[in-house]
């Protein structure tokens, strides 16, 4: 069982408040491995499977059609794909000092 000591509106001010405390949180390895420089972060493997985040792009169905809203839609899908892909590839850079070793799980 879990108990939910604090919920924020941002992922990164989750990562601020358990470098200050004794809190953990979970996130997704690539966000993760982004911040973990910069909040002093420790980077381990959750103890469950691996879980699929979906994004989604919601928008007003009134002006769907608008040539320009499809375009940036389009912009906005490709960004995302490009900065989940770099950043999957920069979560495999986690230094071994990162992680906890296994007995101290």
């Amino acid at each position: 069982s879990r108990r939910v000591a604090l919920t924020t509106q941002h992922f990164t001010a989750a990562l601020a408040t358990v470098a200050t405390t004794d809190m953990v949180t979970t996130v997704s390895r690539a966000f993760a491995a982004h911040f973990a420089a910069t909040f002093d972060l420790m980077v381990r493997d959750a103890p469950f499977n691996d879980i699929e985040f979906e994004m989604t792009l919601v928008g007003s169905m009134r002006r769907a059609s608008d040539p320009f809203l499809i375009w940036l839609r389009g912009l906005i899908r490709d960004v995302a794909e490009e900065t989940h892909e770099r950043l999957l590839e920069s979560s495999k850079e986690i230094r071994p000092d990162m992680r906890l070793p296994p007995d101290r799980a």
